[in-house]
C-alpha cells in the first residue's frame, strides 16, 4: 500500500484547512461586519493557488481506495491510516461548507474577499464528487459493514436520524457510528464538531458520554484551525436553553 498518499494528502488538507479559517474568519458571525484578518489577502491568493494540489490529492486517494481496498481492509493499522486521512478530510470539508455559507450569507464581502471567483463553490463540487465514491470505504470503516460485508441491520440502532438531526453541529459519523459511542464502545473514526464546545458539551452529557469519549469520538477546532480539546468545566452548557439549537436537535433523543 502506498500509504505515504494519504499521508501525504493528510497534510494537504491540513493545511488548507487553516488557510480556509483565516478566510472565514474575515466574516463577523456575530453581526455579519467584516473583520479585518492580517494576511487575509494573501489568504484568497494561498488558496485559490492550493486548489490544483488538493483536486489532485482527492483524486489520488479515490484512485488508491478503489485499487487496494481488498489488501486495506484486511489489516487495521492500514485502517487507521484511513481514519487519520478522514478525520482531516471531515475537518476541511467542514470550513468549506462554513466559508460557503458566509459567501452566501454576505455577498458584498465575498465579492470583496474572492471578486468573481467563488473558489468554496469549486471545492464543494469536488467534495460532493469524493464523498459519493468514498462513501463505501468510509462507511465501512465507520463500521456500517458485517463480516459478510452486508450492511447492519439499523432495526437495533438506538436512535436512528441521530447524525441528520445533529448535521448542523458536526460531520464524519453515521448513525451507527454514534449508536457505537453512545454504547461506550471505540470507534474506528472520528467525526468533526464544527458546532459551539458548550454545545458539544450538552451532547456528551445528554447522553452520559464522558469528556474523554468526547474528545476521542470527535475533533474539535479553535478559531485558527488547528485542532483543541473538549472540556465539561471551560465548555460548560449552563446557557444551553430550550431555544438552543442543540437542545431542538436532541429534543426526540430521549436517553435510553
Amino acid at each position: 500500500m502506498n500509504i505515504h498518499i494519504l499521508h501525504e494528502a493528510a497534510d494537504t488538507l491540513k493545511s488548507a484547512t487553516s488557510v480556509l479559517s483565516r478566510c472565514c474568519q474575515a466574516f463577523d458571525i456575530m453581526d455579519g461586519e467584516f473583520r479585518r484578518v492580517p494576511g487575509i489577502r494573501s489568504a484568497k491568493i494561498d488558496l485559490m493557488d492550493r486548489y490544483t494540489k488538493i483536486v489532485a490529492a482527492l483524486e489520488e486517494c479515490s484512485g488508491l481506495f478503489s485499487s487496494e481496498w481488498n489488501d486495506i481492509k484486511e489489516n487495521d493499522a492500514k485502517l487507521h491510516v484511513v481514519s487519520l486521512f478522514t478525520q482531516a478530510y471531515g475537518a476541511f470539508r467542514s470550513f468549506v461548507v462554513w466559508l460557503d455559507d458566509l459567501s452566501y450569507e454576505h455577498p458584498a464581502r465575498a465579492y470583496e474577499l474572492f471578486g468573481h471567483d467563488r473558489i468554496s463553490e469549486s471545492l464543494i463540487i469536488v467534495l460532493h464528487r469524493f464523498d459519493k465514491e468514498f462513501s463505501y470505504y468510509y462507511d465501512y470503516v465507520d463500521g456500517r459493514w458485517d463480516d459478510e460485508g452486508d450492511l447492519e441491520e439499523e432495526d437495533s440502532i438506538l436512535y436512528p436520524g441521530l447524525s441528520q438531526a445533529l448535521e448542523g453541529h458536526m460531520f464524519g459519523l453515521s448513525d451507527i457510528a454514534l449508536d457505537i459511542l453512545i454504547k461506550h464502545q471505540p470507534t474506528v473514526l472520528k467525526g468533526t464538531w464544527f458546532g459551539p464546545k458548550n454545545e458539544a458539551t450538552y451532547f456528551g452529557k445528554h447522553f452520559g458520554l464522558s469528556c474523554r469519549e468526547m474528545n476521542d469520538a470527535f475533533t474539535f477546532l479553535g478559531k485558527n484551525g488547528k485542532e483543541v480539546k473538549l472540556n465539561y468545566n471551560w465548555n460548560d452548557d449552563d446557557k444551553v436553553d430550550c431555544h438552543s439549537p442543540i437542545y431542538l436537535a436532541l429534543e426526540k433523543f430521549r436517553r435510553v
